[in-house]
């Protein structure tokens, strides 16, 4: 689920990480932002995605006020497919903030005034639905902050000139690796995609994800089991299987290295 907050900060705020993507929006003031030791300027406009286990902090701050959308990128995409789809949803909220903040990948987003008045209109919407607790209240914010997610996507892929050609690659490796996770997925494969020998490819893969091609897989696999396992009453075997997982027992190992529990302990917490 997405958590929503609106605030301010008077003063400086220390530095700290979460275990989510945590997406901001500023709607005035000011303030330095600092992201594993770089900083940033922000003001009115700025949208900033930062990812799990990213320490940041603001200083200089000059009533700096914001909309606040803390979630599992990983997971809302899952629900939400056509978003992956997005190449500015992947360069936005997956891929370039490893570059931005780990590689000094320099890149911000900032909204012009029209942009800006439908952006905050929305986040309004949102804030005020989640505040409701209405019977209705967690549909809606999920449909309207997809609508989020998709317009600022769609004005950072149109505003965004300096992604390097072999980034550009490494993202279509890994739409193949979503349409195609359920199946055996060599390296060779992968970088024959990408245009580049599997030793580049393999050091560029990690550089910009932070994990091997290998886990990028697994990964995928086991966050679309989960989705299963939620959302469906399939047998934990029959997951197993459609997720491309050999045997129920590397499933289970897997899953239980990744979330804490087991498959079938995750479908009696669902329960």
């Amino acid at each position: 689920m997405i958590s929503v907050d609106k605030g301010v900060h008077t003063a400086d705020f220390p530095s700290h990480y979460h275990d989510f993507t945590e997406l901001t929006i500023v709607t005035s003031g000011s303030a330095t932002h600092v992201v594993e030791g770089l900083e940033y300027p922000i003001r009115k406009g700025s949208v900033m995605s930062v990812n799990p286990c990213f320490a940041h902090e603001y200083k200089d701050v000059d009533n700096l006020e914001h909309y606040n959308f803390m979630f599992d990128v990983g997971s809302f995409a899952l629900l939400e497919n056509g978003l992956k789809k997005l190449k500015g949803f992947r360069l936005f909220f997956e891929t370039l903030p490893q570059m931005r903040y780990r590689r000094k990948f320099i890149g911000q987003m900032v909204l012009d005034d029209e942009q800006f008045e439908f952006t905050s209109a929305v986040c309004e919407l949102i804030y005020k639905e989640f505040k409701s607790k209405s019977p209705e209240y967690k549909i809606l914010v999920k449909t309207y902050f997809t609508t989020l997610l998709a317009y600022i996507s769609n004005i950072y892929v149109s505003d965004e000139e300096s992604v390097p050609e072999a980034i550009e690659k490494i993202i279509q490796s890994v739409e193949y690796i979503e349409e195609n996770f359920n199946k055996k997925i060599s390296i060779a494969e992968l970088s024959e995609i990408a245009c580049l020998s599997e030793r580049h490819y393999s050091r560029l893969f990690k550089k910009v994800y932070g994990i091997s091609p290998a886990q990028y897989i697994i990964n995928c696999r086991v966050d679309h089991a989960r989705l299963l396992i939620r959302s469906t009453d399939a047998t934990l075997t029959e997951i197993a299987y459609l997720c491309g997982f050999s045997d129920n027992s590397a499933f289970s190992k897997t899953f239980l290295k990744k979330y804490g529990v087991s498959p079938s302990q995750y479908r009696e917490e669902k329960d």
